[in-house]
């Protein structure tokens, strides 16, 4: 069984680029992350402002490391959070059906 988040970013106007950015500084260094199974970024074709993010962690609790990293507060909660109109998140674990 895995732990999934999905993760919907809307970035104000104007501030998509630097979410950009901000994404590809963070996202390999969650890839690093023991836990880490995947992590993908898709960006809207209709909507440059709107990201989402799939995120497949072992368990909850290592999901819970990664929100408690350095570089989460550091990308996410310092630096994409002012720059996000919102921040949606979903929860997930894979059955074996």
């Amino acid at each position: 069984m895995s732990y999934i988040i999905t993760a919907y970013w809307k970035a104000k106007t104007g501030q998509e680029e630097a979410i950009l950015n901000i994404l590809r500084q963070f996202v390999p260094l969650s890839r690093k992350e023991e836990g880490c199974l995947e992590y993908r970024v898709h960006r809207s074709v209709r909507d440059p402002c709107l990201f989402f993010l799939y995120e497949k962690y072992v368990s909850a609790d290592e999901y819970e490391a990664h929100v408690n990293s350095s570089h989460f507060e550091r990308f996410v909660t310092q630096e994409a959070m002012p720059l996000l109109e919102h921040r949606e998140r979903a929860f997930y674990e894979t059955l074996d059906i």
